[in-house]
């Protein structure tokens, strides 16, 4: 009998492989999304302030610009990385990804990238995942298409979807750049010069916005100060049970609102949840190849790393 050695090798190399990858995605799977009914969630789906965010706020800067905070409770556990970025320090440039040039003509879809990626390949200081997105080629393919809104260098890349919100970005007539949330993506101004799509709005004018919802879970969220002129990034880790529960919607609005907030959004989370600093591992999950990424460079300083 005639045995083709030629095949047969191939196909021991790349049966395994694919049983493995396969297994790795469903262990992944289970883990990111395992129960936690374990954990008490309160009928307000926030537990108490002491083990959500520090009694008194220590703010390191990064650059002059970005100041970043890093709290941890090993009672909860829970850890989570914030930046407060200042939006008109001199010198601070806002960069995201993908440029129209890195997007495919009429079909919208473009390779993701890590926010670690990012970091070092546009040398900025900070980089956080933004909007969701789909697998036009499947789920092993590092190929994304966004989700709802995005605009590049005030060129609209990808239409808006009203049920979601946005975070986005323009100039004042006196030069000063702001940041400012639409609840509704359709809303985001012509003048928006950049423009991420999220989810759904979490804190509206100081007051949290409760959810049905009570899961605890890796949460990337966006708030903004009364005037616009700050913007707090937030990165809570919760794929990890042991390391950090996650937290809900409504905490995650409390501990932007701690911090300064007074309006906020929930962008892409669960294992897409990811900020990346410089000089700094603070990206809990560094596989994930997200779609939009915000970062934020400072041109008067050069990175050491």
């Amino acid at each position: 009998m005639h045995i083709d050695c030629i095949n047969q090798k191939k196909a021991s190399v790349w049966h395994p492989k694919l049983f493995l990858y396969s297994l790795a995605g469903i262990i992944l799977c289970l883990w990111s999304c395992r129960t936690t009914d374990n954990l008490i969630i309160p009928d307000n789906h926030m537990r108490t302030t002491e083990v959500l965010y520090p009694e008194q706020w220590t703010w390191e800067t990064i650059v002059p610009g970005i100041d970043y905070c890093f709290y941890s409770d090993n009672t909860v556990p829970l850890r989570w990385h914030m930046v407060k970025i200042t939006l008109n320090t001199p010198g601070l440039e806002l960069i995201t990804y993908p440029e129209p040039e890195q997007m495919q003509p009429d079909t919208g879809i473009f390779t993701g990238i890590t926010t670690q990626q990012f970091l070092k390949q546009t040398n900025v200081q900070v980089a956080v995942n933004g909007s969701p997105f789909k697998y036009p080629r499947g789920f092993l393919s590092s190929s994304r298409e966004n989700t709802g809104i995005y605009i590049a260098a005030g060129e609209p890349l990808s239409p808006p979807i009203d049920r979601y919100s946005a975070v986005f970005f323009y100039t004042q007539t006196n030069g000063d750049v702001r940041a400012a949330l639409s609840r509704t993506q359709s809303d985001v101004p012509e003048t928006a010069e950049t423009a991420l799509g999220g989810f759904f709005y979490i804190l509206d004018n100081n007051e949290i916005i409760p959810f049905s919802a009570a899961s605890l879970n890796s949460r990337t969220a966006a708030g903004i100060a009364a005037d616009g002129s700050i913007l707090y990034l937030l990165c809570i880790e919760g794929e990890q049970k042991h390391i950090s529960t996650g937290v809900t919607f409504e905490e995650t609005a409390l501990i932007l609102q701690a911090a300064g907030a007074v309006q906020a959004i929930q962008l892409d989370g669960g294992g897409s949840s990811s900020l990346s600093i410089t000089g700094k591992k603070t990206i809990p999950y560094p596989l994930r190849k997200v779609a939009t990424i915000l970062g934020f460079k400072q041109i008067n300083h050069q990175n050491s790393d």
